[in-house]
């Protein structure tokens, strides 16, 4: 192919990548303005099912950054209470197949303080999201507090056709989290009143859902009998909505249930039936055998302890067999792997067979090279013995001078540790002290009944302040002991920094709400290479000095550029500031003192010192800018991960 040829493709191949991307970005454009621009729902399902295809030629980073922004457009839209839970569930759904769930919770979560999603149908649906994502980490604070907020007033968030179902699910959600936390009782009235619930909205699927859900219940707290009409109820709406899979399970827990209630007929009834159900439904070939071995196992082993109390210990150990023997087939396919590892190992066990074999053969060519080497190396170690005594008489005329000074050195080095470590722990000891004494002579006053609950009440915020501060000064503490013992190894790994720091920064956000203080995360992102558990260390350590010495309203801000091979992190306060001395104590590990913040919030450096520690640890610098008064700028350079 000649030059000009493939000048002429390559050229014609640059303007066609390029014609793409700007096609994927008006696309993009134009699908958020028919977003916004969406009066009715089925426009805006419409563009939704158009976006929905267009998310697989997305990247990851895209996938996350298009969420927020195609939510955003929806939210402004008219017909938003039809489109923004569909774009939800269809971003959700993608970022679940991507593994991605870490990513798009964290910029949902976001959402809650974006004014853009403050309409009443848009904050509404995101409450009902919040409860479901808070009740799945088993967070039940937070998620009944948002299941509270969506039942207060969210009645009409939703399409009509969906609204039913979403208001019984969240009371399902709070009857779930009162059985987890193991009050029966109350799940089992709340579970009442949402089948009469579904009873008067006709919703039969429901209705077999939480009639499923109260006879479990019922059982966990013994209430055998009580469980069977619920079960049983069960089992005919699954059969009449076309869930076999749940009939199936249904009938496997009434086997169960009567079988403990020693009605065996009853059991075996069911048990029986189970199977057969079973057995249609591989049949129909909707589902493979291997689905359900779980159900299968549980149906052999409840006929095992049906014919073992019936006295027939043939059939029962036939069944227990068959039981195992499911068991044995999940289990298969690790054996299956493990053989193939042994195959390998054959096979090495060959190769080195092969090479012992041709060692044998060049043996003998060997042995007149090793006489020759046997002879060199006695030649040699005569050499080294010489060169050994020669070293030790020339080290003979090193002067006692030099030697006492070399010992005085370090003497005045270990005075000037035990010196700096006896100043830092006298200066902790009382940090910690003063807080541990407060609040153990608060706790023993209301042991006591000395102290009344409003005036606990009103010490409480004090109380909170000095063990939040006793917390921090042990953390870094500990951590700085760690270091200084040789405990601590620096692995550096990549580390994508502005999700990293996004992450860290919703650990503080309570603490900046109760000084009214906003934390912002300007960065962009970028993979850097550093010792992740290191790097947690210091930016929380950062944050917690700005917090510490910002005043309220203040705002502390971190920022990004790019300096060739590395990249220059800055975190920026408007706080009480550090005068020249204090910032070289902190890099040249002079003195500590004990400081206060701006709301009698105590500590001694130590956890800057930490961060100048482990910058230098990973390769990297830390340099401290300030003005007091005025504030605190951090300047860390962090090297970027390889590419």
């Amino acid at each position: 192919m000649n030059p000009i040829t493939k000048f002429i493709i390559l050229s014609l191949t640059l303007c066609f990548q390029q014609s793409v991307g700007y096609s994927q970005q008006d696309s993009t454009t134009i699908w958020a303005n028919e977003l916004m621009n969406s009066k009715s729902q089925e426009e805006g399902l419409a563009v939704d099912l158009r976006i929905k295809n267009h998310l697989q030629q997305n990247s990851d980073k895209e996938l996350i950054f298009n969420t927020t922004y195609f939510l955003q457009e929806a939210a402004k839209a008219a017909a938003a209470k039809y489109i923004f839970y569909d774009l939800f569930y269809i971003f959700q759904n993608e970022s679940q197949k991507r593994k991605l769930d870490k990513e798009f919770n964290l910029a949902v979560l976001k959402m809650e303080e974006n004014p853009t999603f403050a309409s009443h149908d848009v904050k509404y649906q995101l409450y009902y999201f919040y409860s479901q994502f808070y009740y799945h980490l088993k967070e039940y604070y937070y998620a009944t507090k948002y299941i509270n907020l969506f039942l207060a007033g969210g009645k009409n968030a939703f399409p009509e056709n969906i609204q039913s179902n979403i208001d019984l699910n969240s009371l399902t959600t709070l009857a779930l989290i009162n059985r987890n936390k193991n009050n029966t009782a109350v799940s089992i009235e709340q579970f009442k009143e949402i089948l009469e619930l579904s009873k008067a909205k006709k919703n039969s699927a429901w209705e077999g859902i939480t009639s499923g859900n109260l006879a479990y219940t019922l059982t966990l707290a013994n209430r055998l009998s009580e469980a069977i009409p619920y079960y049983k109820r069960d089992e005919q709406l699954s059969l009449q909505n076309n869930e076999p899979g749940s009939a199936l399970n249904t009938r496997i827990s009434l086997s169960e249930l009567y079988l403990k209630l020693n009605k065996l007929d009853s059991a075996f009834k069911y048990s029986e039936s189970a199977n057969q159900l079973l057995a249609s439904i591989i049949a129909s070939g909707k589902r493979d055998n291997n689905f359900y071995l779980d159900e299968q196992q549980q149906i052999f082993s409840f006929f095992g302890n049906y014919y073992n109390q019936t006295g027939d210990f043939k059939k029962s150990s036939n069944y227990f067999t068959r039981a195992f023997l499911l068991r044995d087939s999940i289990q298969q396919e690790q054996k299956t792997n493990h053989l193939q590892q042994i195959v390998q190992n054959i096979e090495v066990d060959k190769n080195i067979n092969a090479i012992n074999e041709l060692h044998n053969e060049i043996k003998d060519k060997k042995q007149y090279l090793n006489f020759i080497i046997t002879v060199a190396v006695a030649v040699t170690s005569i050499l080294l013995l010489l060169a050994y005594f020669l070293v030790r008489l020339l080290s003979k005329n090193k002067t006692l001078k030099e030697q006492n000074e070399i010992i005085n050195q370090q003497r005045a080095a270990l005075e000037k540790i035990n010196s700096d470590n006896y100043k830092l722990f006298s200066i902790i000891s009382h940090d910690v002290r003063g807080p541990a004494a407060t609040l153990h002579k608060l706790l023993q006053l209301m042991a006591s009944k000395k102290v009344s609950t409003d005036d606990f009440e009103r010490l409480l915020p004090s109380v909170l302040t000095n063990s939040t501060n006793l917390n921090a000064t042990i953390g870094s503490l500990l951590t700085w002991s760690t270091s200084q013992l040789n405990g601590m190894q620096t692995k550096p790994e990549t580390v994508e920094i502005k999700s990293f720091i996004d992450s860290i920064i919703l650990l503080f956000q309570e603490q900046a709400k109760t000084k009214s203080i906003t934390i912002e995360n300007n960065c962009y992102p970028q993979s850097i290479f550093i010792d992740k558990n290191q790097f947690e260390i210091i930016v929380r350590n950062t944050i917690s000095n700005a917090l510490k010495f910002s005043h309220p309203g203040a705002v502390i801000s971190f920022n990004l550029k790019d300096s060739g091979n590395n990249i220059t992190l800055t975190l920026s306060d408007t706080g009480v500031g550090m005068t020249a001395t204090q910032i070289d104590n902190i890099i040249h590990q002079q003195d500590l003192k004990t400081t206060t913040g701006t709301t009698g919030e105590k500590g001694v450096g130590l956890g800057l010192k930490l961060v100048n520690e482990f910058m230098e640890k990973n390769a990297g610098t830390f340099k401290i800018e300030s003005t007091v008064g005025v504030g605190t700028t951090l300047i860390f350079t962090i090297p970027k991960a390889g590419e």
